[in-house]
């Protein structure tokens, strides 16, 4: 692993009180840890011709998770009887915390996942996606 920070690792004769040994041993796992993650997530060889468009099929997952989760949990407080239907919406605005948020994150969702796929299609219909490579 690279040190990119150029920390000296703690030798038993220095002369530093155990509490600060501890936070230095600890800004070192940090440091490790962080470079590790990095390391993982941006030093990946890519392509020169990879823009943001290409992106959206994995905005679409993203989009679909969320609707998933966000489904599941207004499911657990709607109730889906004729009399007492909207009552159920109005307590999942109303008393629910962050109920408002879920409901409008959920109708949102759905827009945007129509939208992201008319995007993604497009994307795949401009750059032929559809056809065999030339070799």
């Amino acid at each position: 692993m690279v040190n990119n920070w150029n920390i000296k690792p703690i030798k038993a004769n220095d002369n530093i009180s155990s509490h600060n040994i501890l936070s230095k041993r600890r800004f070192n796992v940090t440091l490790s840890l962080l470079n590790t993650i990095k390391s993982h997530l941006m030093y990946y060889p890519t392509p020169n011709n990879l823009y943001y468009i290409w992106g959206l099929g994995s905005l679409l997952g993203i989009m679909l998770v969320i609707q998933v989760l966000t489904g599941v949990l207004l499911a657990m407080h709607y109730v889906p009887n004729i009399d007492l239907a909207f009552e159920s919406v109005e307590r999942i605005m109303r008393e629910i915390p962050t109920g408002w948020f879920l409901r409008y994150l959920h109708a949102n969702g759905s827009s945007m996942i129509f939208i992201l796929i008319y995007a993604h299609m497009a994307r795949g219909i401009y750059y032929q996606s559809f056809r065999a490579p030339k070799q």
